[in-house]
């Protein structure tokens, strides 16, 4: 599924497709995107930047962009990170970054280690039970995420954010979640665990994406997001198209996007695929709408 495009070719598109991955994209059990295969094919096609906007770790999806074909940016760690790869023309300028991996990489504060110093103090001083990835080695990670052993690694090579299994009562949750918010960090619920982070999103990752790629740009792209969590709920709601991807239990996230809203009767990436090809494929749906923003 070669992209052989450049990423500067931004003017001459009419959509940016940003994508959740566990559960949408990717299978929620095996983590197979293979159902998805046709409509990834016509995205790649029409040259729609396709910006992978995750819950995962930048090493992870590097892996899977490779898997993928896909050479566009990617938001990362819930919006804490956005990640440009090297030798790729962007056509603008990436302003103060990081250099991690050969990527191009924008974070918001506070880094890993100070989020990792937050959980070991309010464990220590109120001895909640909880687990983050940072507690566990590769081989927990493996049982905890059903990822094989190599991915269970990168998907402990954390920047800014860190997901963590709940083990104790709900009120004691609640108890650390208002001391996180009183800290300065936010939390919010994927699919599989909580995330713990500083005051970013998927929701404001995407205007920040969307903002730097259609710079200088005459007309503004349809944005199609898609996604099944609650942590997509923001990402949903910017998105002139949502795509709200049916979950592995059979629910849906409630929730809507700016202009339409379509939930998904397949799961995962089945229904990913049916969504997209709908909307790429019925005339004028990705027409410019009157937009009272």
């Amino acid at each position: 599924m070669p992209y052989s495009g450049s990423v500067s070719d931004m003017s001459t598109i009419n959509a940016i497709v940003f994508s959740d991955l566990d559960g949408t994209l990717l299978d929620h059990h095996d983590y197979s995107f293979a159902a998805a295969l046709p409509a990834l094919r016509v995205v790649d096609e029409r040259r729609i930047p396709l910006i992978l906007t995750t819950s995962k770790t930048l090493a992870e999806v590097e892996e899977i962009n490779r898997l993928l074909q896909n050479p566009q940016a990617a938001i990362v760690e819930n919006g804490c990170a956005m990640c440009f790869p090297p030798d790729r023309d962007f056509g603008f300028e990436f302003g103060p970054h990081e250099r991690i991996d050969g990527y191009a990489v924008k974070r918001s504060p506070p880094d890993y280690r100070a989020i990792r110093d937050f959980i070991v103090q309010q464990r220590t001083r109120h001895r909640y039970r909880l687990q983050g990835f940072g507690d566990m080695n590769p081989e927990q990670l493996r049982s905890a995420t059903g990822l094989s052993l190599g991915q269970a690694a990168n998907a402990g090579k954390r920047l800014c954010s860190e997901p963590f299994q709940w083990l104790d009562s709900e009120e004691r949750l609640q108890q650390f979640l208002a001391a996180a918010e009183e800290a300065g960090l936010c939390t919010t619920r994927g699919g599989r665990f909580w995330h713990l982070m500083g005051k970013s999103s998927k929701a404001l990752a995407l205007e920040k994406m969307r903002t730097l790629l259609t710079a200088g740009q005459t007309g503004r792209p349809t944005v199609i997001a898609l996604g099944d969590s609650e942590n997509d709920r923001g990402m949903l709601q910017q998105a002139d198209i949502a795509v709200v991807i049916r979950r592995h239990d059979g629910t849906h996230l409630d929730c809507r996007g700016k202009h339409r809203t379509i939930y998904t009767q397949q799961q995962g990436p089945a229904g990913w695929n049916a969504a997209i090809l709908q909307i790429l494929t019925e005339p004028g749906s990705l027409n410019p709408p009157n937009r009272g923003d």
